[in-house]
């Protein structure tokens, strides 16, 4: 990735971080749905860049990172943003700084399997068999948990509010393809 911008969350009193990550993350979702091509799939990419797994934390940065210039410009972010222009504050596009990048990381979706009767919803629908029955050949199941930092969102295909949680794994370079959130379980972004 050769080039990003950086929006800050400014919160305060009245507007919390966690309510302006909803708003701002369901505008960039908009915008990368927008972008995606045949395969949902965009050339753009986001990095956390105050994530702290510990402490479960996504901080008040977020980087959209592109190899083209034009890409970014093209999301028009701005304009996505605007009704939040008194509590973001995003830069222009720059290049990535080469000689101070520390490491590569993927930013992932993490999905835990934390209900069962939203698995059974699912399993009955996918197999075409009843609630009851897809209860019951879930017998065993075990819910998951997670302290990830997550975002709530909305669905633009469903319309339904979610928790987006999200995990960071570093490892080497991986230019690709991420997902209508930004985010990949192969590619990577750059941190600095």
């Amino acid at each position: 990735m050769k080039f990003y911008l950086e929006i800050t969350l400014l919160a305060s009193v009245d507007v919390g971080l966690y309510f302006l990550w909803k708003k701002v993350y369901q505008q960039i979702h908009v915008a990368f749905v927008k972008l995606q091509n045949n395969d949902k799939k965009i050339p753009i990419g986001v990095a956390f860049p105050e994530y702290n797994k510990e402490k479960s934390y996504l901080g008040n940065k977020l980087r959209l990172f592109a190899e083209d210039s034009v890409l970014l410009e093209s999301l028009n972010i701005k304009q996505h943003l605007n009704s939040l222009t008194d509590y973001v504050h995003i830069t222009n596009i720059r290049e990535v700084p080469q000689g101070r990048i520390k490491h590569y990381a993927c930013f992932k979706r993490i999905q835990p399997k934390s209900s069962l009767a939203r698995i059974a919803r699912r399993k009955s629908k996918r197999e075409a068999i009843s609630f009851e029955q897809s209860l019951q050949a879930l017998g065993n199941f075990q819910e998951q948990t997670t302290i990830l930092p997550y975002i709530q969102i909305k669905s633009s295909s469903t319309g339904e509010d979610f928790y987006l949680f999200i995990d960071c794994v570093f490892q080497d370079e991986n230019k690709g393809f991420y997902s209508s959130y930004g985010l990949s379980s192969v590619h990577t972004v750059p941190i600095f």
